[in-house]
């Protein structure tokens, strides 16, 4: 159940829902946006069913009570031939029971899309999130648990003829963790691409690109033989990239690749193999729109019983819009990780996990400026491993105003 929170929250998220005189309309170069949400997670800590709550948290509830404000701003204003977007926020996370989770998350997405000549395109972006992470692979509960992601790129392309572009691309990714997780330290990443896309008059496009990126763990300033934790590493891969119309409604998206990482001291850590996804968006009808992928992913996990990750994904998502002010979304995710690369002095594990997530969330929109919304979703995770099953419910109310 959701309980009630200090007044001051309270009168915050009763402000959101008031009708103002101003509003935003969607010519505006600029809107401000105001929400809030309360949302209600019944294993905070994805602990096991069995878990002592009161010996691990020191509390006798495993769930909290979460409240979620946010204050951002939009800006989407071309210039000329150019055009220049940002979506920035400050999002406060304030916990009923576990109070020392509380954060404020700053976050920001922005770009600068350039046309130097008719023929030379170039898209300049740079983005910041802050994440509190999910405890579903983190220990030590009595401290915060936040991530930040850092990107900047410039993505650049040349048309050689009405269906032929080259394209290049750089970027510079990194992840820091308030604490180590058994999936990967923080890390920092520096890569270059290049390739050709060849698109046909009906909208169907192929494109071959090959990409290579450099690695550097940001907190490994030694070296251990027995962890065998690498300082940094490289990585190579050729993809093919495929976009299919299938109708005016519909449009299928493919992805196939080869990578293959390789570290600068530890071979046992290298991997290498075939990844790729396929996903369908489609209208149905004027009302109803369907979302489906396929995936199959590697990634690197920095443990003594795995070097990498091998998951296989399965994605549905409906959307019905029932009335022109009220819509209903579902979402399912099923996945399945294998925990591979074992090193040869740890011992045997072959962990296995599967996780599903299934979400319903109804949204209304009462005035044009006002989106308000309210979920329900469950999260499973089923392991081969002993106590790393668990089981999480989540509900939430929302409203957003945008000026």
């Amino acid at each position: 159940m959701l309980t009630p929170f200090p007044p001051p929250y309270v009168a915050l998220l009763l402000a959101l829902l008031l009708p103002a005189q101003a509003f935003a309309d969607e010519g505006d170069p600029i809107n401000l946006l105001g929400s809030a949400r309360l949302q209600h997670d019944s294993n905070l800590f994805r602990l096991p069913g069995d878990a002592d709550s009161q010996r691990l948290l020191g509390k006798p509830d495993k769930s909290d009570q979460i409240l979620i404000t946010s204050l951002g701003v939009q800006l989407d204003k071309p210039y000329g031939l150019q055009r220049f977007e940002l979506d920035a926020n400050l999002t406060n996370y304030r916990y009923r029971n576990f109070r020392h989770l509380d954060s404020t998350a700053r976050n920001y997405t922005a770009a600068w899309q350039l046309q130097l000549t008719p023929q030379l395109h170039g898209r300049l972006s740079g983005s910041r999130t802050d994440t509190l992470n999910t405890f579903a692979d983190v220990s030590g509960y009595d401290k915060r648990n936040l991530r930040t992601e850092e990107r900047r790129r410039f993505d650049g392309s040349y048309d050689v003829s009405g269906s032929v572009r080259l394209l290049a691309g750089v970027g510079r990714y990194s992840k820091k963790s308030n604490q180590t997780s058994s999936v990967e330290d923080d890390y920092r990443v520096n890569s270059r691409e290049g390739g050709v896309r060849y698109e046909s008059p009906s909208g169907a496009s192929v494109s071959l690109v090959t990409k290579r990126s450099d690695g550097t763990y940001l907190n490994r300033p030694q070296l251990n033989p027995a962890t065998m934790l690498d300082s940094s590493f490289d990585e190579r891969s050729n993809e093919v990239r495929l976009r299919l119309p299938a109708g005016g409604s519909a449009a299928f998206d493919a992805r196939l690749a080869r990578i293959e990482r390789k570290h600068a001291h530890f071979s046992e850590r290298d991997f290498s193999g075939t990844v790729g996804n396929l996903s369908l968006n489609w209208n149905i009808t004027g009302k109803t729109q369907l979302a489906a992928s396929v995936m199959r992913e590697l990634s690197s996990a920095q443990s003594n019983t795995a070097s990498y990750v091998e998951s296989t994904r399965f994605l549905l998502a409906p959307y019905w819009q029932i009335t022109e002010k009220a819509g209903m979304r579902l979402r399912y995710v099923h996945e399945v990780r294998d925990y591979l690369g074992q090193l040869s002095n740890a011992m045997p594990l072959d962990q296995s996990d599967t996780l599903d997530t299934a979400m319903i969330e109804f949204e209304w929109r009462p005035l044009r400026s006002l989106l308000m919304s309210t979920s329900l979703q469950t999260d499973l995770r089923s392991s081969n491993l002993p106590r790393r099953d668990y089981r999480s419910q989540s509900t939430s109310i929302s409203a957003q105003y945008t000026f």
